[in-house]
C-alpha cells in the first residue's frame, strides 16, 4: 500500500456499526443498573453505603486542584495580590 494511499476497506467517514450498536446495548444495561440503584443503596449497611458513596463522588463532581498548583499557574505573583488588595482598601479608609 503507498503511504497515505488508502486502497479498501470502509470508506472514510463511514460509520463502524458494531461499535455504535455495541455502545447502545451497554448505555441501556448501565441505565437499568443505575435506576435499580436506590433500591440497592436501600440494603447497604451505612458503611457500605459511604464506601459506594465515596466511590461514585468522581463521576458527580469534578476533582478541584490544591491549592499550591491553583496559586502556582496564576499569572499575577501572590505578593502583587495582596498589594493590590490593600491599594483598593486605602482610598475607602481615607474617606471614613
Amino acid at each position: 500500500m503507498a503511504k497515505g494511499l488508502k486502497t479498501g476497506g470502509r470508506q472514510k467517514g463511514t460509520p463502524n456499526l458494531l461499535t455504535g450498536t455495541t455502545k447502545e446495548i451497554i448505555g441501556n444495561i448501565v441505565l437499568r443498573e443505575l435506576q435499580r440503584l436506590p433500591a440497592l443503596m436501600d440494603q447497604l449497611d451505612p458503611k457500605e453505603k459511604a464506601d459506594c458513596i465515596l466511590k461514585l463522588l468522581p463521576y458527580v463532581l469534578p476533582k478541584t486542584a490544591p491549592a499550591e498548583e491553583t496559586a502556582a499557574k496564576s499569572t499575577i505573583p501572590l505578593h502583587k495580590l495582596f498589594e493590590l488588595q490593600t491599594s483598593q482598601k486605602r482610598p475607602a479608609m481615607q474617606s471614613l
